[in-house]
């Protein structure tokens, strides 16, 4: 069996992968991207709720006319609205604590592989 070689490239070259939550092997450089798409996509919601506060009153009245089996759903629903600023930043603040976790976690895998925390081939 012959490996396939870039040409330019080492060996040791090759990105170091982690396994996130223990299922799936992701790269530093692909965690980081996905991480940025992800605070994004919050603070687009925390901006979006900012410009456009959710109408709960509607849902409020939509409950009242409701039969009785579908009011605790419609009014579970309100409450998660008025209280989305607060679900957004716990999310957010719990991202950054997670992000911070999973890149002490690359460090230690570059430390044991034998590179330094800095190496840009460890980032690919």
């Amino acid at each position: 069996m012959s490996a396939v070689t870039t040409p330019g490239k080492t060996p040791g070259d090759v990105p170091i992968r982690i396994r996130a939550y223990g299922l799936f092997p992701i790269s530093r450089r692909a965690y980081l991207i996905l991480q940025t798409c992800c605070f994004t996509a919050v603070l687009a919601a925390i901006v979006w709720l900012a410009v456009a506060p959710p109408d709960t009153d509607a849902y409020r009245k939509l409950a009242e006319t409701a039969p009785v089996t579908d009011r605790p759903p419609i009014e579970a629903f309100a409450k998660v609205l008025d209280h989305a600023h607060t679900i957004l930043f716990a999310v957010l603040a719990l991202g950054a604590v997670e992000t911070v976790w999973m890149l002490c976690k690359f460090r230690a895998a570059a430390t044991r592989n034998g590179r330094p925390p800095g190496d840009p081939a460890a980032n690919a």
